[in-house]
């Protein structure tokens, strides 16, 4: 398993964001953002069997999922780590480019945040700001 963790320059021991991205351009650039616009760490993953490894070692303060992984969605993979009682109170934001009815209701379903990719910056900011606060 391969995954990296990224400390921001605000270095602050044990909180962190988990983010489960296939695409490596959009995963650095959601890297970046969170260590230069937040005081959190960055674990990111490719895919949803590495982030439930992960996940079995460590809670993150916010899980930030692409809707479209391998072997499974970002949404079926929120429903198996919200299932368990220790993960059930971890916000969680869903990433996508599809902008579909079928992405849209599913996210809503379970109301969670959804964010359009391409994403403005200072959104994507005031967002993360807003659920970590």
């Amino acid at each position: 398993m391969q995954y990296q963790r990224v400390a921001s320059s605000n270095d602050c021991e044990g909180r962190f964001i988990l983010l489960v991205e296939d695409n490596k351009s959009v995963s650095e650039i959601v890297k970046n953002i969170v260590s230069m616009a937040t005081a959190y760490h960055t674990l990111h993953v490719a895919n949803s069997v590495e982030a439930l490894q992960v996940l079995g070692h460590m809670k993150p303060d916010l899980l930030l999922l692409d809707y479209h992984l391998p072997t499974m969605s970002g949404v079926q993979l929120y429903d198996i780590v919200h299932a368990q009682d220790a993960y059930t109170n971890i916000p969680t934001i869903i990433i996508t480019a599809d902008t579909s009815q079928e992405v849209r209701c599913e996210v809503q379903k379970r109301q969670l945040i959804l964010i359009i990719k391409p994403f403005r910056l200072a959104e994507f900011v005031d967002t993360l700001n807003s659920v970590l606060a």
